[in-house]
């Protein structure tokens, strides 16, 4: 059973281990901490757009490391689809010149990497599930940076950032 102090936001209990009992402590209140910030990221980036552009490659880095942190499948699922929103505000943020387009392409691809790489390890099914949408998310971006026609369709040559896709 599970003690937790108050105080602190400490929770323990003891395990079994290899036939030896051992006490595990975990700092609940970090990692609820974290799942909060990751919304809050979420949100930022969904009502600000572009104009998060000075904060967002911090808070993009800080994102891509909490989607594969083994403690909560929360704060994954938060922090996959506040990437997703923050890679949005990023492209936003290029489209306005607020930021540097050369910046993108490694976003892009960084963004990939670590939601593919959470994809191969997830057990928790909503946070899968949460990290395939943030994928969808980012690439539905990418088309949707490209100028509409009049029938609706998207002008490829325009688009601002395409996922590398060769197989080299």
């Amino acid at each position: 059973e599970a003690i937790k102090d108050e105080e602190t936001g400490m929770e323990s209990a003891v395990m079994s281990v290899g036939g030896l009992k051992k006490r595990v402590t975990m700092n609940t209140y970090a990692v609820h901490q974290k799942d909060q910030a990751a919304r809050m990221l979420f949100e930022f980036a969904e009502a600000l757009k572009g104009d998060l552009a000075p904060h967002l490659m911090p808070a993009i880095e800080v994102t891509l490391s909490m989607i594969t942190d083994k403690h909560s499948s929360d704060m994954r699922a938060s922090a996959a689809l506040a990437l997703a929103k923050l890679f949005e505000a990023t492209l936003d943020a290029a489209s306005k010149s607020y930021l540097d387009s050369s910046a993108l392409g490694g976003v892009l691809q960084s963004s990939l990497n670590r939601l593919l790489e959470s994809q191969k390890g997830e057990i928790n099914g909503s946070a899968r599930a949460c990290s395939a949408d943030a994928l969808s998310d980012i690439l539905l971006a990418c088309y949707n940076s490209a100028e509409e026609q009049v029938d609706g369709g998207r002008n490829s040559s325009s688009v601002i950032i395409r996922p590398d896709v060769s197989n080299s």
